[in-house]
C-alpha cells in the first residue's frame, strides 16, 4: 500500500538570525509571498551577541521579529549569549522536535529569498517522501539548472543542501554530533570514504570540522546521510535564491555562480516515486570535483581574506 499523500500535514518553520536585519526583512518578506503562509506555525530563533555592537543590532532584530505577523503562530527563542550557527541550528532543531506535534520542519536561515512556491514545494515534497527509507532531507536549492536530460522536476542528490530546506523528526533523531563520533569515523578509512559520493571535497570539509577550522553542522548532517545512504530530495531548479554570499555572513564570502540557476516562477506539479539516478551522483561530484588550477586559486582567495 502506498501510504504517499494519505495525510497533509504543516511542517513548522524555523528561521534563524543573528544581526542582519535587512536580510531578515528581505526573508520574511518572500516567505509571505508564498500563499498559504499564514496556516503555517513559525518559531524564531536569535543568537546572542559576541560585543556591544551585536547587543544594539540584535536589539533591532528581537523589535522586527516581534513585528511580524499574519502566521498560525509565533514562537521567538532569544539566546543571552552566542552559541555560533552550527549550536544554535542544531540544538534549535532538537528544542522543535522535542515539542511532541512538531513532526517535521522548514529551516531558513536570513540570507535566503525564497520563491513564491517555496511552501508548496517543501509541504508537498516533505508529505509525499516521508516514508521513504533512503531519503533523508529535502532542500530547495539545486546543484544545477535545469536540465532536459533529467525528466523529473524533482530529483534525488547523495549531496544534502542547506539552503531552505527540511526532514523529519524520525529521521533527526537518528542522527550523531558529538566530536567522538564524528573522529571516530574520520580515522575508519571505510566509513569516512562514503561521505564522498557526495563528492570528494567533503572529506576535506570534514577533515577542517574535526581541526576546528570550521564549525559547520551542515557538514556532520551530511556525514549521517552518507553513513545511513540518505539522498536530499532537489528541484530541477532552484527555489531559493541566496543574498548572503555578500560577506555579510559569517562563512559565505562570494556569490560566483551559485545563484545562476534560482527560477523565481518554478512550480513543481509531480512528486513521483524517486529512483537513485547514477549520472545525476556524478554530475554532482562533478560539480565540487577540485582541479589544480582550482586549488592554487582557492589558496589565493584564501590569502586575500
Amino acid at each position: 500500500m502506498d501510504k504517499r499523500n494519505k495525510i497533509i500535514q504543516k511542517p513548522t518553520i524555523l528561521v534563524f538570525t543573528y544581526n542582519r536585519i535587512d536580510h531578515l526583512r528581505k526573508t520574511i518578506f518572500s516567505l509571505k509571498k508564498n500563499k498559504g503562509y499564514k496556516n503555517y506555525d513559525i518559531i524564531f530563533f536569535c543568537d546572542g551577541p559576541k560585543n556591544l555592537l551585536d547587543k544594539i543590532k540584535i536589539k533591532k532584530i528581537i523589535q522586527e521579529i516581534k513585528s511580524f505577523g499574519g502566521f498560525k503562530s509565533k514562537k521567538i527563542i532569544i539566546k543571552k549569549k552566542n552559541f555560533g550557527l552550527a549550536k544554535s541550528i542544531i540544538n534549535g532543531i532538537n528544542y522543535a522536535f522535542s515539542l511532541k506535534k512538531i513532526q517535521s520542519i522548514i529551516v531558513l536561515e536570513d540570507d535566503l529569498i525564497l520563491s513564491p512556491f517555496f511552501l508548496q514545494y517543501m509541504t508537498d515534497a516533505l508529505n509525499t517522501y516521508k516514508y521513504e527509507n533512503n531519503i533523508g532531507s529535502v532542500s530547495a536549492y539545486s546543484f544545477f539548472k535545469k536540465n532536459p536530460k533529467y525528466k523529473t522536476e524533482v530529483y534525488l542528490s547523495p549531496r544534502h543542501s542547506s539552503w531552505g530546506w527540511g526532514t523529519w523528526k524520525k529521521t533527526w533523531v537518528k542522527f550523531k554530533w558529538s566530536k567522538k563520533f564524528v573522529n571516530n569515523v574520520y580515522y575508519n578509512r571505510f566509513l569516512v570514504n562514503k561521505i564522498k559520493i557526495g563528492g570528494s571535497d567533503l572529506k576535506k570539509i570534514l577533515r577542517s570540522q574535526i581541526e576546528n577550522k570550521i564549525n559547520s553542522w551542515s557538514i556532520i548532517f551530511d556525514l549521517n546521510c552518507a553513513l545511513k545512504n540518505l539522498y536530499c530530495v532537489c528541484p530541477n531548479k532552484s527555489m531559493v535564491y541566496n543574498i548572503g554570499l555578500d560577506n555579510s555572513g559569517t562563512h559565505n564570502k562570494f556569490e560566483g555562480n551559485l545563484n545562476d540557476n534560482f527560477g523565481k516562477n518554478y512550480k513543481i506539479k509531480n512528486f513521483p516515486k524517486l529512483k537513485i539516478n547514477y549520472k545525476i551522483n556524478e554530475d554532482i561530484r562533478k560539480i565540487f570535483q577540485s582541479t589544480l588550477l582550482q586549488r592554487i586559486k582557492d589558496k589565493i582567495v584564501k590569502t586575500l581574506l
